[in-house]
């Protein structure tokens, strides 16, 4: 399929200049979301600052509170695991925008090549 010009965009009909129009909106605001997930998460640094406090204040909270060792240490495994786990979602997130992005601007490339270049 071949990319509309300007030009041919404005010998159309205005309803189908509107459709289109709507189209390219659709396209660039699921890119803008796309991006978004792939620049990151909001969520980095307070992982990045819990985990390591968690470690920091694990010991004191055992040697003030009394806390029985067996339930302290499997807390800390629970809390730990949802950490990992809310970082892997996260993650597995931002590498799926990145490639559904990477085969959007796949597409768009194609549409802006040639027809005699994509021949050969």
């Amino acid at each position: 399929m071949k990319a509309l010009t300007r030009d041919e965009i404005q010998h159309l009909a205005p309803e189908e200049q509107g459709v289109i129009a709507k189209v390219e909106v659709s396209h660039l605001k699921k890119r803008e979301k796309l991006l978004e997930y792939a620049r990151g998460y909001r969520g980095k640094g307070i992982i990045a600052t819990v985990l390591p406090a968690l470690f920091v204040l694990a010991p004191t909270a055992v040697m003030t509170f009394k806390v029985p060792l067996n339930y302290f240490i499997g807390s800390v495994i629970v809390v730990v695991a949802v950490l990992v786990h809310y970082q892997v979602i996260r993650i597995n997130r931002r590498i799926d925008a990145l490639v559904e992005l990477l085969d959007v601007e796949k597409q768009v490339s194609r549409l802006d090549q040639p027809e005699n270049d994509r021949n050969s």
